[in-house]
């Protein structure tokens, strides 16, 4: 199944700007954790990349992110810049 895009349109886009962003980065299998960019995003750094360069475009500020993998439960936030924790 190929999932589609869902386009952001530029009023949308723009309740957005200055806004802040958490990233949650998931991987299946714990050796991918580490490992190099992979270009089909089977990676942490590969999300990272991707996340954070949409994260960009749409004008948000990355002030913290969580990795899993495994599948369970992603660890704990740090507290980002800015955060009331």
């Amino acid at each position: 199944m190929t999932r589609r895009k869902k386009s952001t349109s530029a009023t949308e886009t723009a309740k957005l700007r200055g806004g802040r962003a958490v990233l949650y980065l998931r991987v299946s299998d714990p050796k991918q954790v580490n490992t190099d960019y992979d270009p089909e995003g089977n990676s942490i750094p590969a999300q990272r990349q991707a996340c954070t360069a949409l994260a960009a475009d749409l004008g948000l500020t990355v002030v913290d992110e969580s990795t899993s993998s495994r599948g369970g439960r992603p660890r704990a936030l740090t507290a980002g810049p800015g955060s009331s924790r």
